[in-house]
């Protein structure tokens, strides 16, 4: 499964990190630390998936 991801700074100079596929979220301070904790939570989405039984394929178009 290829999942992307954009990027990019707000306003307030935070950096935002995103994956429209799975419609996950997140933010940091520094461009490494929003898509490293973006990073983190795809990993635990697709651990929860797939100890939930959950094919993510049903879910990403």
């Amino acid at each position: 499964m290829d999942l992307s991801i954009e990027v990019y700074q707000d306003k307030d100079n935070t950096y935002v990190a995103s994956c429209f596929e799975l419609d996950i979220h997140s933010h940091g301070e520094t461009l490494n630390k929003a898509v490293n904790r973006l990073r983190e939570v795809v990993n635990f989405y697709v651990a929860s998936a797939e100890e939930l039984g959950l094919v993510l394929e049903d879910f990403v178009a």
